[in-house]
């Protein structure tokens, strides 16, 4: 994989949070340090499901929601691999 696929959701983070330094974005980083809800947590998922053509409910089933920003981007990688 390409650093840009890997770095594809760490992107769109930043362009819904511009306001947040990249260099905060540690996967330990939680995500209401980060200022990211759970509406955007739901955005950013089905922005990918929507990019992928993956079906959310089949990439999803079983997970319990992110914590951490390490936690979202392990998600929304399921659907850059799936693409």
């Amino acid at each position: 994989m390409t650093n840009d696929v890997l770095d594809a959701p760490r992107a769109a983070v930043l362009e819904r949070r511009p306001d947040l330094d990249p260099a905060a974005l540690e996967d330990a980083a939680t995500l209401a340090e980060l200022g990211i809800d759970s509406l955007g947590v739901v955005d950013l998922i089905l922005t990918f499901a929507e990019r992928s053509g993956g079906d959310p409910e089949v990439l999803l089933d079983g997970l319990e929601p992110p914590q951490t920003l390490g936690e979202l981007l392990t998600i929304l990688n399921r659907f850059t691999e799936a693409e």
